[in-house]
């Protein structure tokens, strides 16, 4: 019998830390930047907040990440959307972006320059 109940346990335990892991993924949200701007501003994303650690970060605009800033996000895109010239990510030397996931960048212009600009003088910290 108590076998079975330290197998329970087990089981029950090992259920907890699976929803838990789901529930971060539930949670989850594209976050995309409509304008350029600073990343601590609100007016630069579309869901009128500055991007959080659970995050998916898509940034389609210049935008810059400055003034001793640090910050965690799951998974960052930089892309250079089509009707766009150019899009790009600016951490100051001061500041530290940290990624659990992905990092991807991307164009799709046609052409001679990718419109793609990525400047990093402080820290992107990559987990993926």
């Amino acid at each position: 019998m108590q076998g079975l109940n330290t197998y329970l346990k087990g089981l029950l335990f090992a259920g907890l830390v699976l929803m838990g892991l789901l529930s971060g993924q539930v949670n989850a949200q594209t976050i995309k930047s409509i304008t350029d701007g600073s990343w601590n501003d609100a007016a630069t994303w579309d869901l009128n907040r500055v991007p959080e650690s659970t995050d998916h970060v898509l940034i389609e605009h210049n935008v810059t990440f400055t003034g001793g800033l640090v910050t965690e996000v799951s998974q960052l895109d930089i892309q250079v959307a089509l009707g766009f010239f150019d899009a790009g990510l600016t951490i100051d030397a001061s500041s530290t972006l940290n990624v659990d996931g992905d990092v991807q960048a991307t164009s799709n212009l046609i052409g001679s320059g990718s419109g793609l600009n990525v400047n990093i003088e402080g820290a992107l910290n990559v987990g993926g």
